[in-house]
């Protein structure tokens, strides 16, 4: 009689253990963290740039939306890869899941927003 050997994936997801439902649970949080800080920026970025320019900080007027971008975009990218590390294994699928669609809508999102904002509004203008 020969032994039968599982592979991984024939496991099933209690026997992956607590581990791979908290990689989920860690990616649907930074998915969130994303999403909410992608919202609260594209509201908050105007006003900084206008209280620059009003006070006549020309030469710093991108500093600190710069810097919220590039904070945004490091948050979604560590939510993106914690979503595929979540789906490959198969207990935090779900949350796995949502995240990586929550971290990458918002990445397109934000390059439509530069796109928009930064190439076309100028050439309408």
């Amino acid at each position: 009689m020969t032994d039968v050997q599982q592979s991984p994936a024939s496991l099933n997801a209690k026997a992956l253990g607590p581990a791979s439902r908290r990689i989920g649970a860690l990616a649907m949080a930074f998915g969130l963290t994303a999403w909410l800080s992608l919202w609260a920026a594209l509201s908050v970025t105007p006003w900084i740039i206008r209280a620059n320019v009003s006070g006549g900080d020309l030469a710093n007027v991108y500093a600190a939306p710069l810097a919220i971008w590039v904070a945004i975009v490091a948050v979604h990218l560590i939510g993106l890869i914690l979503g595929v590390v979540a789906m490959r294994r198969r207990a935090g699928t779900g949350l796995g899941i949502s995240a990586l669609t929550m971290c990458a809508t918002g990445l397109l999102g934000l390059a439509l927003y530069f796109v928009a904002t930064y190439a076309l509004l100028p050439v309408i203008a």
